[in-house]
């Protein structure tokens, strides 16, 4: 079986980094950082911090010792409250004290314990890692657009996974080219030819599946959002929005559900624009009935 990592061409398809939001003792996050290479692990130093690396950065998952305080787990239960949807980690040695602590937490929507030292190298802590990037909305969508991205010259296929991975730094689809080392005409041609949307489509799908995962977030507000994607106001998000879905930004967060929002994406992007020939004939046509006599 390939797999899914490589490129039709043989070359391995560059993988993309995991954000962790880590609250932990010194030796557990330079054990965490060292364990996770693939990943990055933006470190706070309590839980305020840990609320504002959320907030600011696009995070898959967070990790924590829920006692690096004291023996109160109110703000351990408050930052699962705030942010049910991403997964939380309890990285924590082996005591009693400590399962009584992730056993109080499992009930408020703890996923995970991971004890340290980790036993197998950390192996399996990646692989969760991956199973979270893959169930996310724009790691689903990156599932589906492989097959097809496979076929991009590498630096732009390296630059498409960029744009997953850091939707934030991309505005254009020149930005996206800048990326790939192509001009934007080129890469407009290269995605043309393979029968996908275009570079500026990918970035505003890149952009805008984020935003849908971040919409779930209750604590998060439209205008946090715009900040966190790098759009320079609200009503840009609001226009994309408007062009995939037909609605503003509040209405995704209970209207569409996961399947219906990554298919609706998914359907937008690969569906071939208008000929400008064929539009002005339609408009042309359309003046002409719309003229009294």
């Amino acid at each position: 079986m390939r797999n899914k990592h490589e490129l039709q061409s043989g070359t391995a398809w560059p993988e993309t980094r995991a954000l962790v939001a880590a609250l932990l003792p010194e030796a557990s996050h330079e054990a965490l950082t060292r364990i996770l290479q693939g990943a990055h692990v933006v470190s706070a130093r309590s839980w305020e911090e840990v609320d504002q690396v959320v907030r600011s950065h696009e995070i898959l998952s967070i990790v924590m010792d829920p006692l690096i305080r004291g023996d109160d787990l109110t703000p351990a239960i408050c930052l699962l409250k705030r942010f049910p949807r991403i997964p939380a980690l309890a990285y924590v040695p082996l005591s009693p004290q400590y399962f009584r602590a992730v056993a109080k937490l499992g009930r408020e929507g703890l996923y995970g314990v991971f004890l340290h030292p980790l036993p197998d190298s950390g192996r399996r802590l990646r692989k969760l890692l991956e199973q979270f990037r893959s169930e996310t909305l724009p790691g689903r969508f990156f599932g589906n657009l492989e097959p097809w991205a496979g076929r991009l010259p590498p630096t732009a296929a390296r630059a498409v996974v960029d744009l997953f991975d850091k939707p934030h730094r991309y505005k254009t689809a020149a930005d996206l080219a800048t990326q790939s080392h192509l001009s934007t005409r080129h890469l407009q041609r290269k995605f043309l030819a393979l029968g996908g949307g275009t570079p500026r489509k990918l970035v505003i799908a890149a952009k805008i599946l984020r935003a849908c995962s971040y919409l779930r977030e209750p604590c998060l507000s439209v205008e946090d959002i715009s900040q966190k994607l790098g759009y320079e106001t609200i009503r840009v998000l609001a226009n994309h929005t408007g062009l995939i879905f037909g609605c503003c930004p509040s209405k995704l967060r209970k209207e569409l559900d996961d399947e219906e929002l990554l298919r609706q994406v998914l359907e937008w992007f690969y569906k071939p624009a208008p000929r400008a020939g064929c539009e002005r004939r339609f408009l042309f046509s359309s003046f002409a009935v719309a003229r009294p006599l």
